[in-house]
Order: structure tokens, then sequence, then C-alpha cells
């Protein structure tokens, strides 16, 4: 054997058997042993001359010992039982209970639930930029207004011709990046549609080309020139 762990380079705990734990804890059954004849052991001999008084002090740590109280050590029946009473006033039942473990990155929803949910998530993030944009367009036609009806009353002095130019540079500009803001919004809006499956994938020109629906109208009206 040592010959063969040399070889495997191993160690000699490798060869170690664990014991299992419920050996060590439910091990304790007492094994009670009665010998019908006097065990003498070779090797040792008996004291002379103090022996007797530290035999009194023995005696008394004897009695002692034998007042205290013993710890019971139960069986595994009395185990058992214990175990089921706690079962029974805890549960109601004897059966041990199942376990449930909940991931917290999963939904227990089925396909059609789910797709309601990103359905409903989808239209409220819609509603909300709707909402924001009138109140934008709200909010500043309320000033233009405000703003003139000052200039009317003389509160406030009428622009320039340069800062009108400046101002309709100014609005030129904003015109132009919101209508290329938008396109790019639209489609990512239509990227996002087609990836959730709320909207058809555009057809390509060569299904634009071989189109069934079509190729069935115009075999249809040739049909009637005939």
């Amino acid at each position: 054997m040592d010959g063969l762990l040399f070889d495997l380079k191993y160690d000699p705990s490798v060869i170690e058997i664990p014991v299992p734990r419920y050996f060590k804890e439910d091990d304790q059954i007492p094994v009670d042993l009665v010998f019908k004849e006097k065990v003498e052991r070779d090797g040792k001999k008996k004291k002379k001359g103090k022996g007797k008084g530290k035999k009194k002090g023995k005696g008394k740590k004897k009695a002692a010992d034998d007042d205290a109280p013993k710890k019971k050590i139960l069986s595994m029946g009395e185990k058992e039982a214990q175990i089921d009473n706690v079962l029974i006033k805890r549960f109601d039942t004897t059966e041990p209970v199942e376990e449930v473990n909940y991931d917290p990155f999963t939904l227990d929803l089925d396909i059609t639930a789910s797709i309601r949910l990103i359905q409903k998530n989808e239209r409220g993030r819609q509603g909300r930029g709707r909402y924001l944009d009138a109140l934008q367009q709200i909010t500043s036609e309320l000033k233009t207004n405000e703003n003139r009806k000052r200039m009317h009353n003389g509160k406030m002095q009428a622009p320039t011709k340069q800062e009108q130019e400046e101002q309709s540079a100014e609005i030129a500009q904003c015109r132009i990046r919101g209508i290329l803001a938008r396109k790019t919004i639209e489609k990512m809006r239509q990227e996002e549609m087609i990836f959730l499956g709320m909207t058809r994938k555009p057809k390509t020109e060569d299904e634009k080309k071989n189109d069934p629906i079509k190729a069935s109208d115009e075999t249809r009206a040739n049909r009637k020139m005939i």
C-alpha cells in the first residue's frame, strides 16, 4: 500500500474513510459490559504506603458523582418520538416539510401573461411621453402669449432685427433637430416593436417581388381580361 501511494504521489490522508456525521451524533447507545471474572492487567504493580488516603479521597469523589444527576442518553426511538411531537405541534403533521426554492430572476407567468405585461409597460411609456410633449407645447404657448401681452402693454421692448433673425435661426434649428430626432426615435420604436413581436417585420425587396398575394391579384386580373 505504501509503495502504491508513493508511486501515485498521494498523501496517506487520501485512503482515510470519512465517518458520516449521523454516526458520530446518534451512536450514543450505552453499552454495559459485565465481567464475570476479575481482569488483571500485566505490567502494573500495586502501590503501598499512601494508598489508603488516596482511596478515601477517591471514595468521596465517587459518592459525589453518584449523587449528581446523570444525563439521560436517549435512544433512537425516543429521539424520533420527540421529533414527531415537535412536528405535530408546529405543522400538525409528521411528514417532512418540502423546501421551495424561489428564483428572484424569474416570474411564474405563462407566455400570454408575459406578453400582456410587456404591452402594458410599453403603452404606459408611450402615454407618459405623449403627456410630456403636450405639457411642453402648452407651456411654450403660454409663455409666448405672455410675452406678446407684455410687449403690447409696453412692459417689454420689441426685439431688434438682429434679435429676430437669431430667434428665427434658433427656431429653424430646433425644428430641424426635432424632425431628425423624431425620425430616429420612430426607427428605434419600430425596431423595438419588431423585437417584441407587436408589429410585423418589413418585407425585403425579394419578398415584395415574390409576394403571393400580389401574384394572386395579378392572376385574378388576367383571368377577368380573358
